[in-house]
């Protein structure tokens, strides 16, 4: 089995410190974005037992005003779900509509050019009085 090697292009010496350094920077931050993600997730989390047991009853009574009624709830997301539905068929058919639209007019430049091909043609190829 051969090894080959490719030879590099030049880097000047200023860049080529640059790119370590920031190769090196990357590389101490690690993976910044799990840690900023687990860091929003501990936000989102609601606070352990211990901390709730204080303020129990009247966390109790928040709830209790806030939960809407489900049923309503229920019917309105149905409701919601048909208008985007609705919205979506007429969408498609816009959409089917448009690709007919363009299919014709890319059918008729299409003809088009064979037209004037076949006219150019017979134009070359037929001798002039």
């Amino acid at each position: 089995m051969r090894h080959y090697r490719l030879p590099s292009p030049y880097v000047a010496p200023e860049h080529y410190s640059r790119m370590k350094e920031c190769i090196r920077r990357r590389s101490v931050l690690g993976p910044w974005k799990k840690v900023y993600l687990e860091k929003l997730r501990a936000k989102d989390k609601p606070m352990s037992p211990k901390k709730t047991k204080k303020n129990d009853k009247s966390t109790q009574q928040e709830i209790k005003d806030t939960k809407p009624d489900h049923k309503q709830t229920i019917l309105d997301k149905e409701k919601e779900i048909e208008e985007l539905e609705k919205q979506l068929e007429e969408l498609m058919h816009r959409k089917h509509l448009q690709f007919g639209l363009l299919k014709t007019i890319l059918m008729d430049e299409a003809r088009q050019k064979m037209m004037n091909s076949r006219v150019m043609m017979n134009q070359q190829g037929s001798p002039k009085p």
